[in-house]
């Protein structure tokens, strides 16, 4: 009898009799193609069966064998017929990878990887709030075996600033018996504070979910395309912005982290949410100007203003 789940073969026998003698034990023998013989397992005397692994060979070859004491004294056995078994064991996965772990606005984006060399295709989602303890089903997973192995899952709505969140990924048999887990990730999540007018504060979490190579630092003026701005090393989860360079022109500033992994074969990225700060605008308006001072920005009479985006208008 051979079970699936786990993978295992049954193997059951008649017990040996005979007139005034007692079995001690029973031994699986094992048979290899070159007709080797192996003891894969000994049974007691009062047993009718035993479980065996399967391994990666396809056809096995096995007999039992009983020892017993005969009339006169002495140590006998007795062997059963052969027992054929053709069955390969089932190519478990080696990995589950959570190679990636993004934020869009309230959407978290995951980017699994599987193996799919594996004979196995269904995996299960887990989702935890606020630590890493109670986790949930969250869904279930198949994949394509033999195909692309990334997969990719946008859990919807899943991201607040007051609850952080966990992911991770179980395998599982044909018997639901767990078979392999992959890490557990949660998102890296950015804050950012003002230090001063001309200064802000991002800060940022140490969430990726592999060894980071930098961490670069993206800017939004005025709800404008993302531009980068600047990037440190590993171990800097900070950065101070100074906004002399825009310092007339933007009212509106958002900033995300991206993570880079340190990995030479291929470049995976991590994206924190986007943290924003609205500046209140500043105009102010000169009482004297000199058309011949030496100072150039003394010479014109106008506004002087601060985060006020477009044009004004004078009267």
């Amino acid at each position: 009898q051979i079970t699936r789940c786990p993978s295992q073969i049954k193997l059951s026998w008649t017990p040996y009799y005979g007139y005034g003698i007692t079995v001690s034990k029973y031994e699986i023998i094992e048979v290899d193609a070159q007709n080797n013989e192996t003891k894969l397992q000994e049974c007691a005397g009062t047993e009718k069966s035993c479980v065996i692994e399967l391994n990666e060979q396809k056809e096995r070859r096995f007999y039992v064998k009983a020892t017993f004491m005969d009339c006169h004294g002495k140590q006998q056995s007795s062997t059963s017929t052969m027992c054929y078994v053709s069955e390969k064991q089932a190519n478990l996965p080696k990995f589950i990878s959570i190679e990636n772990i993004s934020l869009e606005q309230t959407d978290i984006t995951l980017d699994i990887r599987f193996d799919t060399a594996a004979d196995y295709n269904t995996y299960v989602l887990y989702k935890s709030y606020n630590d890493e303890k109670n986790f949930q089903p969250l869904d279930t997973i198949t994949i394509a075996l033999h195909k692309t192995p990334l997969y990719t899952f946008v859990d919807q709505m899943a991201f607040t600033n007051d609850s952080p969140v966990f992911y991770k990924v179980k395998g599982y048999d044909k018997c639901n018996t767990e078979i392999i887990e992959s890490q557990s990730v949660t998102p890296i999540i950015a804050s950012v504070r003002e230090i001063s007018e001309m200064q802000n504060m991002i800060e940022w979490t140490q969430n990726a979910p592999w060894e980071v190579l930098q961490y670069r630092i993206w800017k939004n003026e005025n709800e404008s395309d993302a531009q980068l701005i600047d990037s440190v090393g590993n171990q800097q989860f900070m950065y101070l912005d100074d906004l002399d360079d825009s310092y007339a022109r933007c009212f509106s500033l958002c900033y995300k982290i991206e993570a880079i992994q340190n990995n030479e074969e291929k470049t995976v990225r991590s994206f924190s949410n986007k943290v924003c700060l609205t500046k209140d605008y500043k105009l102010l308006i000169p009482n004297a100007f000199n058309p011949n001072s030496n100072i150039a920005e003394n010479t014109t009479f106008k506004p002087k203003y601060a985060f006020l985006f477009g044009d004004y208008k004078m009267e």
